[in-house]
């Protein structure tokens, strides 16, 4: 999507069951997404590429002034459904949070292994 219309209040994409749908392909859509846009729908059930990396790029992309949203990312590595803005960005920030614990009880393991 070069670019999607600047007035455009409401969104509605089907991708299900499309393999060739790609964490970047979705990073592509969410930066376009119209700044004005109050609902959104979007379909990527079964687009099994998917990942964390779709659900980040679209809570970027999301329009401020947002009042509906549904996502869904069944049969995906993500494997849920969002029906509103926070759950999907709740969703990232949870992801968000145990990364950086991940990397920091990693960091922590190898230290205490070094110094044994």
């Amino acid at each position: 999507a070069d670019a999607l219309p600047a007035g455009l209040h409401a969104l509605r994409l089907d991708f299900s069951n499309c393999t060739e749908v790609t964490d970047a392909g979705v990073e592509a859509l969410a930066r376009r997404l119209p700044r004005g846009l109050r609902n959104l729908d979007l379909h990527f059930s079964h687009c099994s590429d998917l990942g964390d990396t779709s659900a980040e790029a679209l809570v970027r992309g999301l329009p401020p002034d947002l009042e509906t949203l549904y996502v869904t990312l069944r049969g995906t590595k993500v494997n849920s459904v969002f029906r509103t803005p926070h759950m999907l960005r709740r969703f990232v920030s949870k992801k968000e949070l145990h990364g950086r614990w991940s990397a920091a009880h990693v960091a922590r393991r190898t230290l205490r292994r070094l110094t044994q």
